[in-house]
């Protein structure tokens, strides 16, 4: 394990920092800062919340290309820009809903887990990735050789 990186911070400090990593602007200032930098939960979260606003900005960019495209024609125009408003409100209410979980989860000193995001963040903390089959096996295996040990107390007098 990396100098300085701390798996369970607890410091009400450490947690309140990487829920605000949150708030859009305060990501960045926290990865800039020394002091800060070596946190891993202080890190993960940071590095998260920059990439839900990525993705928040993309979906803007996506929706502003497809309402430019289609605002020449008339009737499909309205229906496109409509459903383009439509769809930026639910990208918006989905970010914010993100961003909650994820500053609650850092408040209370752990990790999210957000399907496709989550791994892309430890990556790109350098984290070893995990195979989930492996554990998965694993488990199987272990259910399968208490099960032939209770079969075996089972028959045996």
């Amino acid at each position: 394990m990396e100098e300085g990186l701390d798996r369970q911070p607890r410091s009400e400090s450490i947690r309140l920092l990487s829920a605000v990593a949150y708030l859009p602007p305060v990501a960045p200032f926290l990865l800039l800062s020394k002091r800060h930098r070596g946190v891993r939960l202080v890190r993960f979260h940071a590095v998260q919340s920059l990439g839900v606003g990525t993705l928040v900005v993309a979906g803007i960019l996506l929706g502003n290309a497809l309402s430019a495209v289609f605002v020449s024609w008339p009737s499909v125009g309205f229906w496109s820009n409509l459903l383009v408003g439509f769809g930026l409100v639910a990208l918006l209410l989905m970010a914010t809903s993100l961003a909650v979980i994820g500053a609650w989860a850092a408040y209370r000193g752990t990790y999210t887990r957000i399907p496709l995001l989550t791994d892309w963040t430890w990556r790109m903390l350098g984290a070893p990735s995990v195979d989930r089959g492996a554990t998965r096996r694993r488990r199987r295996r272990d259910r399968e050789v208490l099960d032939a040990v209770s079969e075996d107390a089972l028959t045996d007098p």
